[in-house]
């Protein structure tokens, strides 16, 4: 743990002078050990951008790591992964389903869980189910006062019957 907050600190700046190759390599330290903060955190990281396949790769990876652990983030993320991604490259919608019923197991107030149930749905080919959840993540981030264009933008993909494909995981 202390690594993590070593590397996390570094990362960010917070109480210290922002070094993030020092950052980077205390978090690596850590995600090695097997603190799953700093897998995720490793993770997020890598996916900054438009990452490249060698880095989604390795997001991928330390996310696989995270969520073994039983990391409600690296659950969370990785259900965000496995829904948007084409199962050539390693999209896998139904696992994707199964993590986001482990991490929100009766939890209806969050859009977040629609959001990636939805992308889910479409990319199953269900994509009646896809628009409900889409349209219930939607009403839930409207009363959150989110900004609803890039939901809408998704619901327009599931209304055409096509999956959405892209990062859920700016939300």
């Amino acid at each position: 743990m202390a690594q993590y907050q070593v590397g996390y600190s570094l990362l960010k700046g917070w109480g210290c002078n922002c070094e993030e190759n020092k950052g980077l390599d205390w978090l690596r330290r850590a995600a090695q050990a097997g603190q799953p903060d700093a897998e995720v955190t490793l993770a997020m990281y890598a996916l900054k951008g438009s990452p490249d396949e060698e880095r989604s790769r390795q997001a991928r990876l330390w996310l696989e790591q995270a969520a073994a652990s039983g990391s409600h983030d690296g659950k969370l993320y990785l259900s965000a992964l496995l829904a948007t991604a084409p199962e050539p490259q390693g999209g896998d919608p139904r696992r994707a389903l199964t993590l986001l019923d482990e991490v929100f197991r009766g939890v209806k107030d969050d859009p977040t869980a629609f959001e990636i149930r939805a992308a889910a749905q479409a990319s199953t080919g269900r994509f009646k189910e896809a628009l409900q959840s889409e349209h219930r993540a939607i009403e839930m981030a409207r009363r959150l006062k989110w900004d609803v264009t890039p939901l809408n933008e998704r619901l327009a993909h599931y209304m055409a019957n096509q999956p959405w494909r892209g990062s859920l995981l700016d939300f």
